[in-house]
């Protein structure tokens, strides 16, 4: 999480409820950037999907996303100097 934070980014599972029952029907997973990122990245929240998913579900396909994106960023280590 700390990681993460330091680059801008924080991992979202959202709660869906039934609005008659009160229910959990799931949650949406979604990757939030701040502003002022250090990666230059606009703020927003990505919805990484559409349909809920299980709490375990969210969390697994949030971890390998984020890792993904992180994977990706050339001079990382350039980056967490300048945070």
């Amino acid at each position: 999480d700390d990681f993460a934070y330091r680059l801008g980014i924080s991992i979202q599972a959202i709660e869906v409820t039934d609005q008659k029952s009160g229910k959990v029907k799931g949650y949406l997973p979604c990757l939030k950037y701040y502003p002022n990122n250090p990666l230059n990245e606009e703020s927003r929240l990505d919805h990484l999907t559409s349909n809920t998913l299980k709490e375990n579900k969210c969390y697994e396909l949030l971890a390998k996303e984020l890792l993904y994106r992180i994977m990706r960023i050339k001079d990382i280590e350039k980056l967490l100097q300048l945070s």
